[in-house]
């Protein structure tokens, strides 16, 4: 909608086109072969097969990565989001996180497992609890710090080539501290809830309002007063965010509703 709105290219979104490539992958993960989905081993060999799929195309210098072409297209011309070509454009952005969709799917899979193991754990004494919560804490802990240590003090271009295989780690710490105990789970930032409810709005729209002339500049208001400009452009932000999420809601149910449903196109 925007594209069509703005007259700009797909790409210059840079994660939209990334998150519907992996979406995609989910999808078809998912779907292949479905009733597989709920046996022992099923779901386990076709998650297999993903991973070697995504390792030849994205790892392995196989010349399988430029069947993207046939989306993207081999021009190098310079565009508005992608200064050396969408196919370049978007091999950095999907190679910064091409393990993402497949790291998700094992924790999407392994969610209930998790999620019964910790309430038993909760129910075994504190003691108990605390012992092996804190050993797991740790681990994960050490692996954070590991990655503090290296990766994360990597050089540029070196972190961009190693970000898909440790960029999870900070999100798993984070995922098992928060939910850590009953007392955690049981309550939520409200400011975060909201901010994510019109995240991708907010994405897609800071290209505009925080930035202008394609991303090259800041947009300013008042000028000699950076702090007043910041809080002024964030309120219009998250306003215009608000109305994008329901127009898009809209719209979303014009095309993709029941019958039912007031906005339903019949």
């Amino acid at each position: 909608f925007l594209c069509l709105a703005l007259d700009k290219p797909y790409i210059f979104y840079k994660p939209c086109a990334t998150h519907t490539y992996f979406f995609i992958v989910v999808y078809w993960t998912m779907r292949w072969r479905r009733g597989k989905n709920y046996t022992k081993f099923g779901l386990r060999l076709k998650l297999a097969v993903t991973a070697i799929s995504i390792y030849l195309v994205w790892d392995c210098p196989l010349g399988l990565w430029p069947i993207h072409a046939i989306i993207f297209g081999r021009s190098q011309e310079s565009i508005a989001g992608a200064p050396y070509g969408q196919l370049w454009e978007f091999y950095f952005q999907g190679h910064l996180h091409h393990w993402a969709s497949f790291v998700g799917m094992l924790f999407a899979i392994n969610h209930a497992v998790t999620s019964l193991t910790l309430r038993r754990l909760e129910k075994l004494g504190k003691m108990t609890e605390f012992v092996f919560k804190g050993i797991i804490a740790c681990t994960i802990t050490v692996a954070l710090f590991l990655w503090f240590l290296g990766p994360f003090h990597a050089k540029k271009y070196m972190y961009n080539a190693i970000n898909a295989y440790f960029g999870f780690l900070p999100l798993l710490w984070y995922i098992f501290m928060r939910n850590a105990t009953a007392n955690l789970r049981s309550h939520h930032c409200e400011v975060f809830k909201t901010i994510g409810r019109y995240s991708l709005e907010i994405y897609l729209l800071h290209h505009h309002m925080f930035l202008s002339d394609e991303t090259g500049s800041k947009l300013v208001i008042t000028p000699g007063y950076p702090a007043c400009n910041l809080l002024l452009i964030l309120g219009m932000l998250l306003v215009v965010s608000k109305s994008l999420k329901e127009v898009t809601s809209v719209l979303i149910s014009m095309f993709m509703a029941s019958s039912s449903d007031k906005y339903a196109i019949r």
